[in-house]
């Protein structure tokens, strides 16, 4: 029983104390001003937190648009790459065929002229130029055909003599 008594003076003392702590200076829950103070900070602290909330929202939202239109030109790029290839491959099959057409009307006339002891003078050309000017390139263009192993470091490495014959 006589804990029980200390106990209780001593939570009385302490109330005393806490009191007059409480009426000798001003404690955050002891003005209603404070406590609106601290009501504000909170809420300030609360708008800020939602307000760096939505600028990551608004970022996360600006990267998936950006992804969204780089997508979308990547895929734009690529159909007009494709089309522009299918284009070429249309075109360099209708060149492949026009000049095939050429070859054979060209060794017509020559079997022709030999057929008819005619003189046919076939067109002679020569290519001059430096090292890995194109020169064996040139003439497959006007041949339409590769004949040549053309390497892009080492070019031809030969003499070319080209005779068509029927």
């Amino acid at each position: 029983m006589e804990v029980a008594k200390k106990l209780q003076n001593l939570d009385s003392s302490e109330s005393e104390d806490i009191s007059q702590f409480d009426t000798q200076s001003k404690t955050p829950f002891d003005s209603s001003s404070d406590e609106e103070k601290i009501e504000a900070q909170v809420q300030k602290t609360y708008e800020e937190e939602n307000r760096k909330r939505v600028r990551k929202l608004q970022e996360i939202e600006e990267r998936k648009k950006k992804r969204t239109a780089e997508a979308a030109t990547k895929r734009l790029i690529r159909k007009k790459t494709e089309e522009e290839r299918e284009r070429l491959i249309k075109e360099e099959e209708s060149a492949f065929q026009s000049n095939r057409e050429l070859y054979t009307l060209f060794n017509d006339l020559q079997g022709i002229a030999h057929d008819f002891n005619l003189e046919f003078e076939t067109p002679e050309l020569v290519v001059v130029g430096m090292q890995s000017d194109g020169k064996s390139s040139f003439i497959e263009a006007l041949l339409g055909f590769q004949f040549n192993i053309v390497d892009s470091n080492l070019g031809t490495r030969r003499p070319l003599i080209i005779q068509m014959i029927n």
